[in-house]
């Protein structure tokens, strides 16, 4: 048999001046369901905290493979990967597999070059449309800098702009694998752009790079690291909305090891951030799961009495 009053806490929170307090009196006096069954609670609270157990690991895990991804990721973007596959050795072991240069010490076969010696020269590096309007029925779409965030193009709120504004824009649509970087508001942004949106457009906050001179995944991880980050801090200007010139992107400080190298570099980068977001998901599935329980067996919609059965069947038989 079950209790059943539903205890919903707004209905014992009252609002004064702003203030909302609960009314604790009646919160303790109030009925919950419960199952009467003592074992039946048992095996309830044991599924909620295996599940609870399976997300506090889950979350660990994801914790020590981000502290795990930082320093493989500097040593793969100072050190990189030798023939054999390999990190180098650090500069203070082996200093003759190193030179100085702008970027600090870098392996003797890479080079240190400016970004824009890194882009397709056929499609340089722009700023999109000035006015791009309100939105335009079956238009072209039109990457803002809010649409980039975690990494991501998120494609729910795009802004479609009329065929003619996207022809006077020509110079700056996208192919599917651009690069983008915002230069506007948020500095620093990277995104690829998905082959959903080959032929969209971007706003003047957002500059376009079409990487052909090296890994384009390597090109972006590596703005992140200090040399590259220094220097966009330093060249953003303005207090209220902050920018960063076009010129000055252009000549953003990058290392450029061989194809070959930054390939092999951008594949460990991102082997790593495919286990984070499956960690990730996994977590996200057990939070989700654990919701569904609580709202299903504290309700009574779902009985655990069959697991209970088998459970005590299991027990008996073990005990004979």
């Amino acid at each position: 048999m079950w209790f059943y009053r539903q205890p919903m806490l707004l209905t014992f929170q009252q609002q004064t001046t702003g203030i909302i307090n609960l009314k604790f009196e009646e919160y303790l006096n109030a009925t919950i369901e419960v199952p009467a069954d003592l074992a039946e609670q048992s095996v309830i609270a044991q599924l909620l905290d295996t599940l609870d157990t399976a997300i506090r690991e889950t979350e660990a895990l994801i914790d020590k493979l981000k502290a795990v991804k930082q320093g493989l990721l500097h040593d793969l973007l100072t050190r990189g990967i030798d023939a054999d596959g390999q990190l180098r050795p650090p500069q203070s072991e082996a200093p003759q597999l190193y030179k100085e240069s702008p970027l600090g010490w870098i392996p003797n076969e890479w080079e240190a070059v400016e970004l824009n010696q890194l882009i397709d020269p056929k499609r340089p590096v722009v700023y999109g449309i000035l006015m791009p309007g309100y939105g335009h029925p079956g238009g072209v779409p039109v990457v803002k800098v809010k649409d980039i965030f975690d990494g991501k193009i998120h494609l729910n709120d795009l802004l479609l702009t009329s065929p003619q504004i996207d022809r006077e824009y020509s110079r700056s649509r996208l192919k599917a694998g651009d690069l983008l970087f915002t230069i506007r508001g948020t500095v620093g942004r990277t995104a690829f752009v998905p082959p959903v949106l080959d032929s969209a457009n971007i706003t003047q906050d957002t500059a376009r790079l079409a990487v052909t001179g090296t890994d384009a995944r390597f090109l972006r991880a590596y703005l992140g690291m200090a040399v590259p980050s220094r220097f966009i801090a330093t060249h953003t200007l303005g207090v209220a909305v902050q920018g960063i010139n076009l010129r000055d992107v252009r000549r953003i400080p990058i290392a450029r090891p061989s194809a070959l190298e930054a390939k092999a570099i951008a594949d460990e980068i991102q082997s790593q951030e495919r286990r984070l977001e499956s960690e990730s998901l996994s977590v996200a599935k057990l939070r989700l799961a654990k919701a569904g329980l609580l709202d299903d067996l504290l309700t009574g919609r779902v009985r655990v009495t069959p697991l209970l059965e088998s459970v005590q069947q299991a027990a008996t038989q073990t005990g004979s």
